[in-house]
């Protein structure tokens, strides 16, 4: 019953953030039917590679004593066929040069476009988007006065009429600017993202291991009003709007306690919903509200630091803050005003529905991931136009899924000058040959709790079926490695085997066992010697001497494996692992800082 509840929930918070045309597909199939009828989009994919019978079960993160159950051990966690070398070409020949490399990234994109993320359509290249500020609001942060505008970005409406798409973004820069400004974009909102789908797991751990009880936390998600009174401070109007929501969302908090994973998820909703009525100013102290330290750990939720995550830049009590003092400003893209994150019908829906005139994918075609990345795209297309933005200093933010989300449009997007790729996991910046929590045939699922082959290409669907893991032309290694030579920053939390047992003391963090930091720290290693290759500095702590130029062996690089507070900044490629579970708040600082080697501000008047 708690569970059911949670999922509704969830559900509930993220109904505003999607588009009425991706709302709409998600319901059972709407006027796109066409030839096909009422079909089953899953099959027909299935259908159209020759899979005859069911795929492979994905792994089970929570259920101890499945057979299936989740493999955490690493002395089972190679693949039967190696890793790919990063610096060989296709036939084997060493990569000794730039213009080898950039043989070989011709390669690498043809073998991920076809066989994983799939293929951006020519339609998609050329399609205009028309951007409108929708509103403009002066405000102040701390002592920064600030300029908050929100975006629609309007689909050429006449490309495919019966599909209408908006896309939906917003930035805040300081109005005391001295030139254009740097700004961090967020997928799905500020410090954290917005709550996933479904009710199991934080983030892309959809099917993961289920959180056990944390009573101390899930006690402190929901303030009272007295309590943001005091923090924020409201206004009548505010006390008004924001009562019946607290009413509501705390009766549902006593449906759902003891379940971490959950309580996240209605942190988030509860961020989003009573945001709607903040200020732009109030909006990061209520972030801090609802995302209050662990006790045990010392961290802090979205964008938080803490006594063993280093200061915000400037003293800032936030990262948003910070940004603004450093003269730089930020703002979020909304994914879900692009392309559902779901399967079926809604594929026939969003921009991948709309390109294909509602048409069914083509093996090869994009998933959300790849659609996702290219809405980041057309707002960079935009902000190229803006007077207030600096187009070649934007960097994307994303966590869990949407960590997936910054690494794809890192790679695909040239523009992208950075990012911050939080707990991305299997299909972001993780081995997919490290066999720990969440494996392809979590990916490949549909009408399951993780349902997540919506983000892959339908190509993908093989390696859960006739094909495994080890038929994998590339892995992720190869794929970080195509973002070189800009700077990127990727993270994850504390790693802690998770077995179920009552009492476990570290059994409240499996939830980003689940997403695999030293998987990620693998590829983020293995992928390091690129940039070294092309005159940058590669994964790196100096005053540790510690130093990823060479990587011969991706399994044996864990071997090397820094614990956890320990930040690799001193590169343009960069790594750390924080303190606490799945969550990105922890890292905020460290990224804050690694960017400031990176981007170029004029800064603020005086």
């Amino acid at each position: 019953m708690k569970i059911k509840s949670a999922q509704k929930l969830v559900g509930l918070g993220l109904v505003a953030a999607l588009s009425t045309a991706t709302l709409l597909a998600q319901r059972a199939g709407g006027a796109n039917a066409g030839a096909f009828g009422d079909y089953n989009d899953y099959e027909y994919m299935k259908q159209q590679l020759g899979i005859t019978g069911p795929l492979r079960q994905g792994a089970r993160g929570s259920a101890v004593n499945d057979p299936n159950y989740a493999n955490y051990d690493e002395t089972k966690a190679r693949a039967k066929s190696p890793v790919p070398p990063l610096l060989a070409m296709a036939d084997g020949r060493p990569i000794t040069t730039a213009a080898q490399w950039e043989q070989r990234r011709k390669e690498l994109f043809e073998l991920f476009d076809r066989e994983l993320y799939g293929r951006l359509p020519e339609a998609a290249k050329t399609i205009k988007v028309t951007w409108e500020v929708t509103n403009t609001t002066e405000g102040m942060s701390g002592n920064i006065p600030t300029i908050t505008r929100t975006f629609v970005g309007h689909v050429d409406p006449t490309y495919y009429p019966a599909i209408t798409i908006n896309i939906g973004a917003s930035v805040t820069t300081p109005a005391n600017a001295a030139g254009k400004v740097p700004v961090i974009i967020t997928w799905g909102g500020g410090g954290g993202g917005a709550a996933p789908r479904g009710g199991a797991a934080p983030g892309g751990a959809r099917g993961g291991p289920a959180a056990p009880a944390a009573p101390a936390l899930v006690g402190q998600a929901l303030p009272t009003l007295a309590q943001l009174q005091a923090a924020l401070p409201l206004t009548e109007a505010q006390v008004a709007a924001i009562t019946p929501i607290l009413e509501a969302n705390l009766k549902a908090q006593q449906d759902l306690t003891g379940l971490q994973a959950t309580s996240t998820n209605l942190r988030a909703a509860l961020n989003d919903k009573i945001g709607a009525v903040l200020s732009d100013t109030q909006k990061p102290l209520l972030a801090q509200l609802l995302n209050p330290a662990p006790a045990a750990r010392g961290g802090r939720g979205a964008g938080g630091a803490a006594a063993n995550n280093p200061p915000f830049p400037n003293g800032a009590p936030s990262w948003q803050q910070a940004a603004l003092s450093l003269g730089w400003g930020y703002g979020s893209l909304n994914p879900g005003s692009i392309q559902a994150d779901t399967g079926g019908n809604a594929l026939r829906q969003g921009i991948i529905g709309l390109i294909n005139k509602g048409q069914p994918r083509k093996p090869d075609d994009w998933g959300a991931l790849r659609a996702w990345a290219w809405g980041a795209t057309k707002f960079i297309d935009f902000l190229e136009t803006d007077s207030l933005v600096d187009a070649k200093q934007v960097a994307f933010e994303g966590h869990s899924r949407y960590g997936k989300a910054t690494i794809v449009t890192l790679v695909y997007e040239p523009r992208a000058f950075s990012g911050f790729v939080s707990s991305s996991g299997e299909g972001g910046a993780k081995i997919w040959r490290h066999l720990v929590g969440e494996q392809v045939e979590n990916l490949a699922s549909w009408n399951t709790p993780s349902s997540e082959y919506h983000w892959m290409a339908g190509n993908f669907l093989k390696y859960a079926g006739p094909l495994t893991v080890d038929d994998l032309p590339v892995d992720n290694h190869q794929f970080v490695a195509l973002v070189a030579p800009r700077p990127v920053f990727i993270s994850g939390g504390e790693y802690v085997e998770f077995n179920g047992a009552p009492g476990h003391p570290e059994s409240r963090y499996s939830g980003e066992s689940w997403q695999d930091t030293p998987g990620t720290f693998m590829a983020t290693a293995g992928a390091s010697p690129v940039w070294k290759l092309l005159g940058k500095k590669a994964l790196s702590n100096d005053a540790l001497n510690l130093h990823f130029d060479d990587v011969p062996n991706a399994y044996d690089v864990l071997k090397r494996m820094p614990p956890p507070l320990t930040p690799l900044i001193d590169g343009d490629i960069a790594f750390r692992q924080h303190g606490g579970g799945h969550e990105d708040g922890p890292n905020w600082s460290t990224f804050m800082i690694f960017l400031t080697h990176h981007f170029k501000s004029a800064g603020l008047k005086n």
